[in-house]
Protein backbone atom coordinates (compact mmCIF):
# COMPACT_ATOMS: atom_id res chain seq x y z
CA UNK A 1 0.00 0.00 0.00
CA UNK A 2 1.56 3.50 -0.96
CA UNK A 3 2.05 6.26 1.83
CA UNK A 4 3.27 9.65 1.93
CA UNK A 5 6.76 8.17 1.93
CA UNK A 6 6.33 5.33 -1.05
CA UNK A 7 5.17 1.93 -0.69
CA UNK A 8 7.01 1.27 2.25
CA UNK A 9 4.64 0.19 4.76
CA UNK A 10 6.58 -3.15 5.47
CA UNK A 11 9.58 -1.82 6.22
CA UNK A 12 10.76 -1.63 10.11
CA UNK A 13 11.51 0.70 11.10
CA UNK A 14 8.53 3.11 8.53
CA UNK A 15 10.60 5.40 6.63
CA UNK A 16 7.87 8.17 7.98
CA UNK A 17 9.38 7.60 11.62
CA UNK A 18 12.66 8.01 10.40
CA UNK A 19 11.60 11.05 8.48
CA UNK A 20 9.83 12.56 11.83
CA UNK A 21 12.82 12.46 13.47
CA UNK A 22 14.95 13.92 11.05
CA UNK A 23 12.36 16.67 10.97
CA UNK A 24 12.47 16.66 14.77
CA UNK A 25 16.15 17.06 14.65
CA UNK A 26 15.97 19.95 12.12
CA UNK A 27 13.01 21.93 14.24
CA UNK A 28 14.82 21.44 17.56
CA UNK A 29 17.34 24.02 18.41
CA UNK A 30 20.65 22.24 19.47
CA UNK A 31 21.96 22.52 22.95
CA UNK A 32 24.10 25.11 23.41
CA UNK A 33 27.64 25.08 24.81
CA UNK A 34 27.72 22.79 27.89
CA UNK A 35 24.01 22.46 28.16
CA UNK A 36 23.20 18.64 28.94
CA UNK A 37 22.28 17.12 26.41
CA UNK A 38 20.00 14.83 28.29
CA UNK A 39 17.54 17.19 27.67
CA UNK A 40 17.82 17.65 23.84
CA UNK A 41 17.68 14.12 23.89
CA UNK A 42 14.38 13.77 25.79
CA UNK A 43 12.80 15.98 23.51
CA UNK A 44 13.78 14.05 21.20
CA UNK A 45 12.16 11.06 22.09
CA UNK A 46 15.13 9.36 22.67
CA UNK A 47 17.36 7.61 26.14
CA UNK A 48 20.93 8.24 26.46
CA UNK A 49 23.16 5.74 26.42
CA UNK A 50 26.93 5.91 28.16
CA UNK A 51 29.30 8.31 27.36
CA UNK A 52 32.99 7.67 26.59
CA UNK A 53 35.91 8.07 24.25
CA UNK A 54 39.34 7.23 23.16
CA UNK A 55 42.33 9.13 24.96
CA UNK A 56 42.71 10.62 21.18
CA UNK A 57 39.51 12.26 21.31
CA UNK A 58 39.68 13.55 24.84
CA UNK A 59 43.21 15.51 23.70
CA UNK A 60 40.40 16.77 20.86
CA UNK A 61 38.11 17.71 23.47
CA UNK A 62 35.37 15.11 22.17
CA UNK A 63 32.52 13.00 23.89
CA UNK A 64 30.92 10.01 22.56
CA UNK A 65 28.06 8.52 23.68
CA UNK A 66 25.53 6.03 22.46
CA UNK A 67 21.24 6.62 22.08
CA UNK A 68 18.17 4.71 21.51
CA UNK A 69 15.59 6.32 19.44
CA UNK A 70 12.89 3.74 20.75
CA UNK A 71 10.42 4.10 17.69
CA UNK A 72 13.71 3.24 15.17
CA UNK A 73 15.49 -0.38 15.64
CA UNK A 74 18.75 0.89 15.15
CA UNK A 75 22.55 -0.02 15.12
CA UNK A 76 25.30 2.00 16.43
CA UNK A 77 23.31 5.13 17.26
CA UNK A 78 26.06 7.23 18.33
CA UNK A 79 26.18 10.95 19.18
CA UNK A 80 28.92 13.41 20.02
CA UNK A 81 29.96 16.60 21.39
CA UNK A 82 32.74 18.90 20.83
CA UNK A 83 34.03 21.11 24.17
CA UNK A 84 30.68 19.69 25.12
CA UNK A 85 28.77 21.12 22.78
CA UNK A 86 26.55 18.26 20.94
CA UNK A 87 27.35 18.21 17.67
CA UNK A 88 26.81 15.27 15.80
CA UNK A 89 24.14 11.88 15.54
CA UNK A 90 24.54 9.12 13.74
CA UNK A 91 22.77 5.14 13.28
CA UNK A 92 22.23 2.30 11.12
CA UNK A 93 18.74 1.00 10.30
CA UNK A 94 17.39 -2.19 7.96
CA UNK A 95 20.21 -4.14 9.03
CA UNK A 96 17.98 -7.11 10.45
CA UNK A 97 15.80 -7.05 7.43
CA UNK A 98 14.68 -10.30 6.35
CA UNK A 99 15.94 -8.94 2.48
CA UNK A 100 18.36 -6.32 4.39
CA UNK A 101 19.53 -4.86 0.41
CA UNK A 102 16.07 -4.82 -0.88
CA UNK A 103 14.92 -2.62 2.81
CA UNK A 104 18.28 -0.81 2.42
CA UNK A 105 17.28 0.52 -1.08
CA UNK A 106 13.36 0.86 -0.49
CA UNK A 107 14.73 2.56 2.59
CA UNK A 108 16.96 4.80 1.55
CA UNK A 109 14.55 5.78 -1.39
CA UNK A 110 11.70 6.28 0.71
CA UNK A 111 13.24 8.82 3.75
CA UNK A 112 14.71 10.80 0.50
CA UNK A 113 11.80 11.27 -0.88
CA UNK A 114 10.28 12.01 2.71
CA UNK A 115 13.12 14.48 3.05
CA UNK A 116 12.86 15.90 -0.74
CA UNK A 117 8.52 16.72 0.42
CA UNK A 118 9.82 18.42 3.31
CA UNK A 119 12.72 20.34 1.99
CA UNK A 120 13.29 20.29 -1.50
CA UNK A 121 16.19 18.50 -3.78
CA UNK A 122 19.48 17.70 -2.13
CA UNK A 123 22.15 19.94 -1.92
CA UNK A 124 24.29 17.08 -3.54
CA UNK A 125 22.83 13.67 -4.03
CA UNK A 126 25.36 10.80 -5.81
CA UNK A 127 23.18 8.85 -8.31
CA UNK A 128 24.84 5.39 -9.42
CA UNK A 129 24.02 1.77 -8.42
CA UNK A 130 22.64 1.68 -5.19
CA UNK A 131 25.97 0.94 -3.57
CA UNK A 132 27.31 4.31 -5.25
CA UNK A 133 24.24 6.37 -3.89
CA UNK A 134 23.92 9.42 -1.36
CA UNK A 135 22.45 12.42 -0.87
CA UNK A 136 22.75 15.43 1.73
CA UNK A 137 20.69 18.59 2.70
CA UNK A 138 21.53 21.46 4.68
CA UNK A 139 18.81 23.11 6.54
CA UNK A 140 19.29 25.20 8.63
CA UNK A 141 21.88 24.78 11.51
CA UNK A 142 21.23 21.14 10.32
CA UNK A 143 23.43 18.90 7.74
CA UNK A 144 21.81 15.80 6.99
CA UNK A 145 23.09 12.79 5.25
CA UNK A 146 22.07 9.70 3.83
CA UNK A 147 24.16 6.48 2.77
CA UNK A 148 22.53 3.70 1.71
CA UNK A 149 25.43 0.73 2.05
CA UNK A 150 24.64 -2.38 0.60
CA UNK A 151 28.44 -4.29 -0.22
CA UNK A 152 29.49 -4.62 3.26
CA UNK A 153 27.48 -4.11 6.22
CA UNK A 154 24.16 -3.48 4.49
CA UNK A 155 22.13 -0.78 6.10
CA UNK A 156 21.16 2.91 5.65
CA UNK A 157 23.02 4.93 7.73
CA UNK A 158 21.78 8.49 8.65
CA UNK A 159 24.09 10.98 9.84
CA UNK A 160 22.92 14.67 11.66
CA UNK A 161 25.01 17.53 12.57
CA UNK A 162 24.94 21.14 13.86
CA UNK A 163 26.84 22.48 10.50
CA UNK A 164 28.89 24.75 12.55
CA UNK A 165 29.96 22.65 15.31
CA UNK A 166 30.79 19.91 12.72
CA UNK A 167 32.81 22.64 10.57
CA UNK A 168 34.57 23.16 14.11
CA UNK A 169 35.36 19.04 14.83
CA UNK A 170 36.83 18.74 11.24
CA UNK A 171 39.14 22.01 11.39
CA UNK A 172 40.33 20.74 14.79
CA UNK A 173 41.19 17.30 13.62
CA UNK A 174 42.94 18.05 10.61
CA UNK A 175 45.32 20.74 12.75
CA UNK A 176 46.12 16.93 14.76
CA UNK A 177 47.21 15.50 11.33
CA UNK A 178 49.60 18.35 11.04
CA UNK A 179 51.08 17.72 14.84
CA UNK A 180 53.80 15.89 15.09
CA UNK A 181 53.63 12.30 16.89
CA UNK A 182 55.45 11.66 20.03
Amino acid sequence: MDTPFGRKESLNPNPGVIVEFIQAVVETPWPLGTEQPRNYFERLGCELGPSGGSDDETLLGVTRGAFVIPRIATINALWAAIDGSLFSLNFFTYANARNVITAVDAGYDAVKNGLIGLYGQPLTEQKGPSAYRSADWAIRDTFVELYPHVLQAPMLQIGLCHRERNAAYEHRIAQSADRPRA
